[in-house]
């Protein structure tokens, strides 16, 4: 009878998996945990432990050199250059071997005795429906641990699902059953796993580490890989840690290359972007945003993240550069305005200088004639008249206030002096002797004032980052 059969080969299975046979060689072959990334260009990376795929981003480990020395350095990789079909199948046989090396031969005996022991009670069952599903049921246990034990004893799981499926086909005509369908595709053998490779050694590593600085797009991770694969190759010796040696620094060379290019990039567009925004030309802000897109594309794109910092400060500069020109160009509203007012003032400001040798001597008490007086009288009464008449434009409130405070002060110190000689009053003097001083200090300011009335206003504080690192 088919079921003996079955039973049969269970107890066979028990012999082969002995600790002392199968499982001790297995374990003694099993290559160390490291797998490999396969590139789409054909090259492959050793790749320590487990990877990640994120999003579509390849994220693992590489080891560079060997023994106490050897490092292991975080990598990123676009998805799109990696063969991941080739790399899955090749890491399945790593996690198989590795299976088989540390649990493999004690989980498959736990499962034979287990399964044994019930394929052994199904014929005390009384009815055949019951003995029927009982097998069903140790069949789908075997099934369930061949498909997550990494192919562990593949070809002795198909023969036994094989036996399985002619056993259960037979209960089912012993139950009385006339039409039925059973899987067995689920017992087909896998295909052979590809052969795994050795653990590369030092001078694999460093040739790794150059495939895998090419690959990644990161180049901090680029850098930092460069750096180790420099510090292993130093401690190799022959032609090939020479060769090595030479192609780590001819590349961290290129690297080197690379930064300077994208360091003088950032500072040209970085002067550049910075004046635009000064004189609010955002046009020429976003001519340098294609320069920039445009001098990538040229060198390679070999530095993304510094590009995509560049173009959001250019963002920053463009929005500077657009509420500058607003500025400006309400500015250049009003400076038809402004210029007129200039002109408007010119002849009291010209009358206030005029008054400043006579400021001078009253500020620093000194002789002052009556008749100076009376006429410089005569000349502040002229000024208050004018300035009543003037309407200051918007942008010129500052210097129409110092004009004000310039015609009144020097008008108080000429009356306050005139007085302080008539009635020989001191204290009078001295009165006039500060509004002097206070009308010739505005005087300065109100020039200086209208020396920048037809400047354009200042840029505000600039926040805006500098472009690159």
């Amino acid at each position: 009878m088919r079921f003996v059969r079955l039973i049969g080969a269970f107890v066979l299975a028990a012999a082969l998996v002995s600790p002392s046979g199968l499982a001790a060689t297995l374990a003694a072959q099993a290559p160390a945990p490291i797998f490999r990334v396969f590139l789409k260009d054909g090259t492959a990376l050793a790749c320590w432990g487990e990877y990640a795929t994120v999003g579509d981003t390849l994220v693992l480990t590489i080891p560079v050199g060997s023994g106490a020395r050897r490092t292991y350095e975080f990598l990123t990789l676009p998805v799109a250059r990696v063969d991941l079909a080739r790399t899955e199948r090749y890491a399945e046989a790593v996690r198989a071997a590795q299976f088989a090396k540390t649990r493999g031969a004690a989980e498959y005996r736990e499962l034979r005795d287990r399964l044994a022991k019930q394929l052994a009670a199904i014929p005390l069952l009384p009815d055949a429906g019951e003995r029927l599903a009982a097998a069903e049921s140790v069949r789908q246990q075997l099934l369930d641990w061949a498909n997550q034990s990494h192919g562990y004893r593949a070809q002795e799981v198909h023969q036994l699902l094989q036996l399985f499926d002619s056993t259960i086909i037979d209960l089912r005509v012993a139950a009385g059953e006339s039409r039925f369908s059973i899987n067995l595709t689920a017992g087909v053998a896998p295909p052979p796993p590809p052969r795994l490779r050795a653990d590369p050694g030092a001078a694999e590593t460093v040739a790794l580490a150059l495939r895998a600085a090419s690959a990644t797009d990161d180049e901090e991770v680029r850098k930092t890989i460069l750096r180790r694969a420099r510090s292993a190759a130093a401690g190799l010796g022959g032609d090939v840690g020479t060769a090595l040696r030479s192609a780590v620094a001819d590349r961290v060379a290129a690297e080197a290359r690379v930064d300077a290019r994208y360091r003088w990039l950032a500072s040209d567009v970085t002067r550049l972007a910075a004046s635009a925004a000064d004189r609010g030309d955002a046009p020429a802000i976003d001519a340098l945003r294609q320069r920039v897109a445009r001098t990538d594309r040229a060198w390679g794109r070999k530095r993304p993240s510094q590009v995509v910092t560049a173009l959001a400060a250019l963002d920053v500069y463009f929005e500077a550069a657009a509420e500058r020109r607003l500025v400006l160009d309400q500015w250049e509203a009003v400076r038809k305005d402004l210029v007129a007012y200039k002109t408007q003032v010119a002849p009291l400001v010209l009358a206030l200088d005029r008054l400043r040798p006579m400021l001078t001597a009253i500020a620093d008490l000194a002789g002052t004639p009556m008749t100076d007086l009376v006429r410089g009288q005569a000349d502040t009464a002229e000024m208050v008249t004018s300035y009543s008449s003037l309407h200051a434009p918007a942008g010129a409130a500052d210097a129409h206030g110092l004009l004000a405070k310039a015609i009144e002060r020097a008008d108080f110190a000429v009356r306050a002096r005139y007085r302080a000689v008539a009635t020989q009053q001191v204290a009078v003097a001295r009165e006039a002797a500060e509004a002097a001083k206070d009308a010739r200090a505005t005087l300065a300011n109100l020039k200086t004032a209208l020396g920048g009335l037809l400047r354009p206003p200042q840029a505000a504080s600039a926040s805006a980052p500098k472009i690159g690192r």
